[in-house]
């Protein structure tokens, strides 16, 4: 596959999402309540799938990504604002919350890679609905595609999407994690989207939670719930399905499988994160739909052979050499 050519400077992909640190303890098991373990290993990471999402593009992109979020005006918000910007992000748009902290994860591991996860929202909270209200007119103009996750407030991701559907964006919705008691409002964000991004589980939990979906199927099978999807929203509805790869279901269009990279996964955090983000960037630079999948699954792909969440995401070169070796098949 040939490089493409380099875009405008002008022409940007926006991020809407959550940003957290990552603290994690591995040690030879998890406490049990009560109980203090001496020993293990601790090491700090970034994550947050708005910020994930971000760097995933930017990587892919080489530049011409803002993120949208919340920080805690803090230790760590300081240097999450200082890596993004590392990278290449735009943080412009990514405000600092006196009243709250950077949101947090703590992650306990075993020896067998089991874990626990307890997180604090924090900041990301405070992304809200006037908070996009207050974006600037030339920051959408600058930002032909948009990008959305559900670990920020639904309202504020709803007004998002509405807002580029205004000015004629293109969207895209990671629909994760799925907001079960806020179907109608889901329901109603869901008519603003382009491209949605379910995983079979988070298919499974749309069919179950929105009622219209129900209505037109009862079936188990994630590849009709995605069609179905296609069809009520009028959106193409890429379902990702890890080993078995994905597939893409259009308005009134025959289902199309997208085989996955034989590769030895190692550690899969974040490889939903890796497929949306550069699905993403490849969309803003005008790749079709049929030639911007494969891309998103080869980074994906390349993700889940490296160890941790931003540090395993690919840039532009290793997402290519994977692309290439699946051609090659």
């Amino acid at each position: 596959m040939n490089e493409l050519a380099p875009l405008a400077p002008s022409t940007s992909l926006a991020v809407l999402g959550s940003i957290n640190v990552d603290l994690t303890i591995r040690s030879q098991r998890i406490p049990a309540i009560g109980e203090t373990i001496v020993g293990g290993s601790f090491y700090r990471a970034n994550g947050g799938k708005g910020a994930n999402q971000a760097v995933a593009a930017v990587r892919y992109l080489q530049g011409h990504v803002s993120l949208i979020g919340g920080v805690g005006d803090d230790a760590f918000g300081r240097l999450m604002i200082q890596d993004l910007q590392s990278d290449g992000i735009d943080t412009s748009e990514v405000y600092r919350h006196a009243s709250e902290a950077t949101g947090t994860a703590l992650i306990l591991v075993d020896a067998q890679g089991n874990n626990c996860i307890s997180v604090a929202s924090g900041a990301n909270n405070c992304v809200t609905a006037d908070a996009i209200r207050t974006i600037s007119a030339a920051f959408w103009q600058r930002h032909p595609v948009a990008l959305a996750s559900l670990e920020v407030p639904l309202l504020a991701v709803h007004h998002f999407l509405r807002m580029c559907r205004q000015r004629g964006q293109q969207t895209i919705l990671n629909p994760a994690p799925i907001p079960t008691n806020q179907a109608q409002l889901l329901s109603d964000t869901l008519s603003y989207v382009d491209v949605l991004t379910p995983n079979e589980t988070e298919a499974l939990w749309l069919q179950n939670c929105l009622p219209e979906l129900n209505q037109e199927s009862q079936s188990d099978s994630t590849t009709d719930i995605a069609r179905h999807i296609a069809d009520h929203f009028a959106c193409h509805c890429i379902l990702t399905c890890g080993g078995n790869g994905a597939y893409w279901a259009a308005p009134g269009s025959t289902l199309r499988h997208f085989p996955a990279h034989a590769v030895r996964a190692v550690d899969t955090t974040a490889a939903g994160d890796a497929f949306s983000g550069v699905l993403s960037a490849a969309i803003l630079e005008g790749q079709p739909m049929e030639d911007a999948i494969p891309i998103a699954m080869a980074a994906a792909a390349s993700s889940v052979q490296k160890e941790g969440a931003q540090s395993s995401l690919p840039n532009r070169t290793e997402v290519l050499t994977q692309l290439a070796e699946l051609n090659k098949k």
